[in-house]
């Protein structure tokens, strides 16, 4: 998805450029192959670093909310989920973020555990036990952030998106989403 999305980009052709390697590793994976943690790391962190961080946001909001949000959500195994939720909280920023813990136990191994816990006009998603490994390379962390804006932007809605790193040494990291 991420790599795909990138051939679609102008900034992609010396991003993808850079990842020979790891594009061939993720070929030999295929589709339904489990992405180590270490390899998709690296192929964040080359995005940021040709992108930068605001605009790294950018793009993983844009590819969320076509791929996680839109298309996924029409999947067998999502739109259940995504139903599921909007009939009983609403269609709602705090509906769908409501959603995050399932989804990161779905889709990451080793990650650490995600919870989000909703207030009136706000969601505050604490990322805890992280790991070493996503600690010190963020760029997992970089694309949650911008799958909080995804879901602002797939309801219309307008709001901010903060992350605090403080702290990250423990382990933890909290991702503030307002509106």
């Amino acid at each position: 998805m991420v790599l795909g999305e990138l051939e679609r980009t102008p900034e992609g052709e010396p991003i993808l450029g850079g990842l020979r390697d790891e594009r061939r590793r993720l070929r030999e994976l295929g589709v339904t192959g489990w992405v180590e943690a270490e390899l998709h790391l690296t192929v964040l962190e080359r995005i940021e670093e040709a992108l930068g961080h605001a605009r790294t946001r950018d793009f993983h909001r844009d590819l969320l909310l076509e791929h996680a949000i839109r298309r996924a959500t029409q999947t067998p195994l999502l739109r259940p989920i995504a139903l599921g939720a909007q009939r009983i909280y609403g269609r709602t920023p705090a509906s769908f973020l409501r959603m995050a813990p399932t989804m990161h136990r779905l889709f990451t191994k080793g990650c650490g555990t995600l919870e989000a816990e909703a207030s009136e006009g706000s969601v505050e998603v604490r990322l805890q036990d992280l790991p070493r490994l996503l600690r010190e390379r963020r760029g997992l962390l970089t694309t949650y952030e911008g799958m909080c804006e995804a879901i602002l932007a797939d309801l219309g809605q307008a709001g901010t998106v903060t992350r605090s790193d403080a702290d990250l040494g423990i382990g933890r990291c909290v991702i503030t989403v307002r509106w």
